[in-house]
């Protein structure tokens, strides 16, 4: 009866992780479902929009068409992890992936966090905007300038600095543009995000707060313009 009753539970086993893994095939099928239409879905607006626009205006079109790869390359991001976050270095790796022609000029360093889908897509909107207008108007504009992001983990915060090096001297901006509205509406009210941008004579000094649930830390530590974008 005890021989019987093991080969009984053996056999439900067998049978549940069977099921298991068939659901975990169709489920990873449904995702790179999805990762292919919303690859299909940015094409389609970049394409609606370079049809409606891109004549009459090029460097707005250009400007819209850089947010919304950024954008888009972060999705791609989070769906190829087969998952709803990723970490806070390969997201600033995807939106700066236009700027890193020379990475001398850009360095990241901090402990990397994982991020929830809904604090990894503004984050990555604002790393872009901050560096389009380090490129226009910033340090990036001269060859001698420099980028050093950094950030930490406090008390379930993320603490991300955002510093500029080497270039032309900055001035506050006098009027609010989308980078503004940007960096304070991007985040979810669960983020509880708080930013602060100062204009040093050597560069853009731009602090970023927000805070992260459930995070998972890594013990590992690697290493002017308009106010269109950065002038917050």
């Amino acid at each position: 009866a005890v021989g019987a009753a093991l080969d009984n539970l053996l056999d439900e086993l067998v049978c549940r992780r069977t099921k298991n893994e068939k659901a975990e095939e169709e489920r990873m099928l449904l995702v790179r479902e999805l990762a292919h239409r919303v690859k299909n879905g940015f094409a389609l607006v970049q394409a609606i929009a370079r049809q409606t626009f891109a004549r009459s205006d090029p460097s707005q079109y250009k400007c819209f068409s850089e947010r919304l790869t950024a954008l888009a390359s972060t999705y791609v991001l989070i769906l190829s992890k087969e998952s709803s976050a990723a970490q806070i270095r390969q997201v600033i790796g995807s939106a700066l992936r236009a700027h890193l022609a020379d990475p001398d000029r850009i360095s990241h360093d901090g402990r990397d966090v994982v991020l929830a889908a809904d604090f990894a897509l503004p984050l990555s909107l604002i790393l872009h905007e901050l560096a389009t207008n380090a490129t226009k108007y910033g340090s990036l504009s001269v060859e001698e300038g420099k980028v050093t992001i950094s950030w930490k983990e406090e008390d379930g915060r993320v603490v991300l600095l955002w510093q500029e090096s080497g270039g032309p001297a900055v001035a506050t901006p006098t009027r609010r543009g989308f980078g503004t509205v940007l960096i304070e509406r991007a985040f979810p009210a669960a983020a509880q995000a708080t930013s602060n941008a100062e204009f040093h004579p050597d560069g853009l000094v731009f602090r970023l707060s927000f805070r992260v649930a459930e995070q998972v830390l890594s013990p590992d530590v690697h290493g002017g313009r308009d106010d269109e974008g950065a002038h917050a």
